[in-house]
């Protein structure tokens, strides 16, 4: 596996090391079809030669076909009556999930103690608006949610989450009030902003 070391296989799932940590991998869900019936069948990750990753199965009906699908732990839409797009994507130590990227909706589920509770852009173009940042529980419940931006346009590019849980946010923004903080290196937008088309303005952290 490149870039991992010591693959090995617990309880059905694979662990993979990696410099970040350890990435597990649950074990797949393994089945055949017949008279639309799914049936399952026993199996699991395995590891081969040369840190190669393969399957162990066991008995199936050869003349059908085989599924071995990844489990998906959770999904969800996550927007309003606008256009929304993740663009970075970062987990904490205690496994909840962030997300940061564009909105041009009014109505996202701001909580309580959100940074701007309330949608500031002002866009000409149906990929910008505020940038937004949310946050999720492992089992994908929303525990989260800000808008991000001045009244013009913003967008949120990338985003990192460090060992304690803070968030780190960048992207770009022509909002002339676009927020900072008191010791901020630079307190006000020089860049010649956008044209409708694309945003321009200034990069933010």
């Amino acid at each position: 596996v490149s870039g991992s070391a010591h693959p090995r296989v617990e309880r059905g799932s694979l662990l993979l090391e990696s410099p970040a940590g350890d990435v597990r991998w649950s074990s797949p869900v393994i089945y055949q079809t017949a008279a639309g019936v799914r049936r399952p069948v026993a199996g699991s990750f395995a590891v081969q030669r040369h840190g190669r990753i393969g399957f162990e199965v066991g008995g199936y009906d050869r003349t059908r076909p085989l599924v071995i699908d990844p489990v998906l732990s959770f999904s969800t839409f996550f927007g309003g009556n606008g256009n929304e797009a993740a663009r970075g994507i970062g987990v904490d130590g205690s496994g909840n999930i962030y997300i940061a990227g564009y909105s041009t909706t009014r109505n996202l589920p701001v909580s309580a103690l959100a940074a701007q509770a309330a949608y500031g852009g002002q866009t000409a173009n149906y990929q910008t608006g505020d940038a937004f940042v949310a946050k999720f529980s492992n089992s994908g419940a929303l525990l989260a949610m800000t808008y991000l931006g001045g009244s013009r346009d913003d967008l949120a590019s990338s985003l990192a989450v460090d060992a304690a849980g803070n968030v780190y946010v960048t992207g770009y923004t022509n909002s002339l009030d676009f927020p900072f903080t008191a010791k901020a290196y630079q307190q006000r937008m020089a860049g010649s902003g956008g044209n409708g088309l694309f945003v321009g303005g200034d990069a933010f952290v």
